[in-house]
């Protein structure tokens, strides 16, 4: 799987894993890791570049990526996922929330009242975010692959590629992280 970050990306690798009975790798860097994987046998989930903490840094994929070697990499799966998410602003702000409030553990529970939308690091993840669309789409063209898209997989509990076995436990609400905290007055 190739993936953006937040994109439902962690469960439907443990979803696939568990439904295809195989191990996993999660976001491991697949050139300089390449040692850890075995193509045939592992369910791998792979971001190609992460954001970064500075205000000015300048995004490029192809100046973080080595383009050309995750394709060779891809074509050695048996199946390639490209996974992304639609809604933009929830992606930011679930990543936002990774970093601000969740101490980038992915596991954490998050209030979105508390995402700081004006604030320099929800621009730079915007900006972060519109760079990875533009990777995953260069490897959806070059690898002929439709992107799955993280609204469509998890409301139908389905991928483009219907072959590829599913645990649809992993597609419970319970496992969302955003929740809506409501405030209780009391009188």
């Amino acid at each position: 799987m190739i993936t953006g970050a937040r994109v439902g990306g962690s469960n439907l690798m443990h979803s696939i894993a568990k439904g295809s009975n195989q191990p996993y790798k999660f976001e491991l860097d697949i050139i300089k890791d390449w040692h850890l994987v075995d193509p045939s046998l592992h369910v791998c989930k792979y971001i190609p570049f992460y954001d970064q903490s500075s205000p000015d840094f300048s995004y490029d994929f192809f100046k973080l990526v080595e383009v050309d070697k995750v394709v060779e990499k891809a074509k050695q799966f048996g199946k390639v996922l490209i996974v992304n998410r639609r809604d933009k602003m929830e992606q930011i702000e679930s990543l936002y929330a990774l970093k601000m409030q969740n101490d980038n553990r992915n596991y954490v529970r998050w209030d979105e009242s508390l995402v700081n939308r004006d604030s320099q690091l929800f621009r730079n993840l915007y900006a972060y975010n519109l760079e990875i669309d533009k990777c995953l789409k260069y490897f959806s063209d070059v690898l002929n692959i439709e992107i799955d898209y993280y609204e469509d997989v998890y409301s139908s509990k389905t991928l483009n590629d219907p072959s590829i076995v599913l645990d649809y436990k992993y597609f419970s609400p319970v496992r969302k992280l955003r929740k809506k905290f409501t405030k209780k007055v009391i009188l």
